[in-house]
């Protein structure tokens, strides 16, 4: 099932125009519970693999605040990652995959 959700996340990364042409949005990773950032670093290196732009977030200080951080306090750092991609990137488009509680 994993990989049927990763290979259906790279499908939706790359977008066919009108005129023909292909683009592709970055990837925002978000692990989930009892997790951080570093429990998606396989799926990141496989993303890039194929020329993908690929953030991978860690909401607070990963494995406890997973856990204990209250949930509107991870959707507020969520929202502040997102920014600081956005401004970084210059997207205002991305793709997301979260894992677990990753889905907020």
């Amino acid at each position: 099932m994993l990989k049927f959700l990763i290979c259906l996340s790279l499908t939706l990364t790359i977008v066919n125009r009108v005129d023909g042409s292909t683009t592709s949005y970055p990837v925002i990773l978000l692990h989930g519970l009892s997790a951080d950032a570093h429990n998606m670093d396989d799926l990141v290196h496989w993303l890039e693999s194929y020329n993908l732009s690929v953030y991978n977030l860690n909401l607070g200080n990963g494995k406890y605040d997973s856990i204990f951080l209250p949930m509107t306090q991870q959707l507020e750092l969520l929202c502040q990652g997102i920014s600081n991609i956005s401004q970084i990137s210059g997207q205002t488009v991305f793709n997301a995959l979260g894992v677990s509680q990753g889905g907020l």
